[in-house]
């Protein structure tokens, strides 16, 4: 493994800066193009990422918000149907 680099982000017109460390690995990275041509691995790390987001709301007692019948619904947190 490589040694944390510090990084600077700054958010454009905000006035906000922060600093964190970046961890690099020394494993190849895969080609992108390929990534994204095969539309099935990009769907399902996104059904991943969605359900570990609703997942963390639900543990944390927090409400998520979707988009149903043409308006945003809260759904608290011991209504959010989730896998755990």
């Amino acid at each position: 493994m490589k040694q944390p680099r510090p990084c600077m982000m700054s958010l454009s017109g905000t006035g906000l800066r922060r600093e964190y460390q970046v961890q690099t690995s020394d494993r190849p990275r895969p080609d992108i193009a390929k990534v994204f041509a095969d539309s099935s691995a990009v769907e399902r790390a996104m059904q991943r990422a969605v359900r570990e987001a609703v997942l963390r709301h639900k543990r944390l007692g927090e409400s998520i918000f979707i988009w149903r019948d043409e308006k945003v619904v809260e759904i608290p947190p011991d209504e959010i149907e989730v896998d755990e």
